[in-house]
């Protein structure tokens, strides 16, 4: 080749099978590993949305006291009366007094 130029397609070395792989193949356990990492992460991030979302959520509630009544009322078809609306978490479940 001279002063940079262009190798022909017939200069070219021949590349095998090996040579051509941009990622050598790496054990079973390995990739598996990987997966199970990413997969975990996931779940969590999922879980930690949850609950964040669940906690603000549920808070919020009790300001929401003559709507849950006026939809009742309307759903049931008679007068409802609500003394309080008490809400919290129990493990990862919300629960509504």
């Amino acid at each position: 080749m001279k002063n940079g130029a262009r190798q022909s397609a017939s200069e070219q070395p021949e590349m095998t099978q090996h040579q051509g792989d941009l990622y050598p193949s790496k054990p079973w356990w390995v990739i598996f590993f990987r997966m199970l990492v990413r997969v975990m992460f996931g779940l969590t991030l999922v879980m930690a949305i949850y609950v964040f979302f669940g906690r603000e959520g549920i808070s919020l509630l009790p300001s929401y006291h003559s709507w849950i009544e006026d939809k009742i009322s309307e759903t049931v078809g008679a007068d409802v009366s609500i003394g309080e609306v008490k809400c919290y978490w129990q493990g990862f479940s919300p629960l509504i007094r």
